[in-house]
């Protein structure tokens, strides 16, 4: 499955403004062409493992991406501010939860809180971390570290999808 996904309301608090990937919309990121793969994802390695979809740029990281410390290609790149005062590239993979389960209408559910629980060194902060609960850690990360924000993005999806234990 291909999808790029659009966020709104985005701000950086650092410098109290808009961040966005076109200045004709502020504060709308839409992130790179996306390749979904259904998987199971859990919180914790070794952790209940729930149905989600795994999201990872389509493109491959460019020579230059990978000089500077990318693993994958960008998930998303934006600027914030009047005049780009921040500049930002995405890398990395999400897991985005899949409710209920084998229906043909779904709710896809992406929480990117900060964790509530202690984060494993080096793992992001997202909700779901583990793909079949096993490590490693899969999160998004920037050249800063690993990344993470408050939004919590729901869509609905119209899609026969059927999942397994």
């Amino acid at each position: 499955m291909k999808v790029v996904n659009t966020y709104h309301e985005c701000f950086a608090p650092s410098i109290t403004s808009s961040c966005q990937t076109s200045a004709k919309l502020p504060g709308t990121i839409k992130t790179a062409p996306l390749h979904g793969t259904l998987v199971y994802a859990s919180e914790t390695e070794g952790g209940t493992k729930v149905a989600a979809q795994k999201y990872t740029p389509e493109k491959p990281p460019t020579a230059k991406e990978i000089e500077e410390g990318f693993t994958t290609g960008l998930f998303a790149s934006f600027f914030c501010g009047p005049k780009a005062e921040l500049k930002v590239k995405v890398s990395g993979t999400i897991f985005v939860e899949v409710t209920p389960i084998n229906t043909e209408v779904f709710t896809r559910k992406a929480i990117n809180a900060e964790r509530t629980t202690a984060e494993p060194f080096g793992c992001g902060k997202q909700k779901l971390l583990y793909e079949n609960a096993i490590a490693p850690c899969k999160h998004l990360f920037t050249k800063a570290g690993v990344a993470w924000n408050v939004q919590e993005n729901t869509d609905t999806a119209k899609t026969a999808t059927e999942v397994r234990a």
